[in-house]
């Protein structure tokens, strides 16, 4: 009877570690998956751009479309941190802990008591 019980607790152990382990896999795999689609979405259109510019060749439009895409494609510096940022499970559980569930620090936020 012993013996059972324990296996049937080490099942279930093993079955929580997979599932974490799944779950952790996902998570990284969503992450990346966006990662490399905003990278695709920022870069894109100034590598199409100098494409057309090299068979064109440059107008006043397309040095102007240059520089708007040219600082969208650096963008990704700007975005890429914040994505890691904003889909790390820490940051969202303590985000939603502050707004949602910390009423005292709500109040403290929303009355003139918090300020001296």
């Amino acid at each position: 009877m012993r013996t059972s019980v324990s296996v049937i607790i080490a099942l279930r152990r093993a079955v929580k570690r997979h599932r974490e382990r799944r779950e952790r896999q996902k998570r990284v795999f969503r992450m990346s998956l966006l990662i490399v689609s905003t990278f695709l979405l920022c870069w894109t259109p100034i590598t199409a751009l100098n494409t057309v510019i090299l068979s064109v060749g440059q107008s006043d439009l397309t040095v102007k479309l240059r520089l708007g895409f040219l600082v969208m494609a650096y963008g990704t510096t700007v975005f890429h941190p914040l994505l890691y940022a904003f889909t790390r499970q820490k940051f969202q559980k303590r985000n939603r802990k502050v707004t949602f569930d910390d009423k005292e620090a709500r109040q403290k936020c929303l009355s003139s008591e918090g300020v001296e």
